[in-house]
């Protein structure tokens, strides 16, 4: 799966975030949250984390396992982009 822009990767890595090739989260079984972002609100999701409580290089990798590519661009980049009104 891709995962997010190599822009986000390295903005993260400057801000000092390790970050981790993607977890097993693929095996979990899909909870109702996650098919609904699926859905009806991969268009309403962006991302982000309770840091330091989460870590965001686990929450990414997380993510890149549970949602097509299409879906975590959205997630990571386009939903924020068009909410914020801003381009990268």
């Amino acid at each position: 799966m891709k995962g997010p822009s190599t822009e986000v990767i390295e903005e993260l890595r400057r801000k000092g975030y390790p970050l981790l090739k993607p977890s097993e989260a693929s095996s979990r079984q899909r909870t109702g949250s996650q098919k609904e972002i699926s859905g009806r609100l991969q268009d309403k999701t962006v991302f982000g984390t309770d840091y330091p409580l989460f870590r965001p290089d686990k929450m990414l990798a997380d993510l890149e396992a549970m949602f097509p590519p299409q879906i975590c661009e959205k997630i990571f980049i386009k939903n924020a982009q068009r909410i914020l009104k801003i381009g990268i």
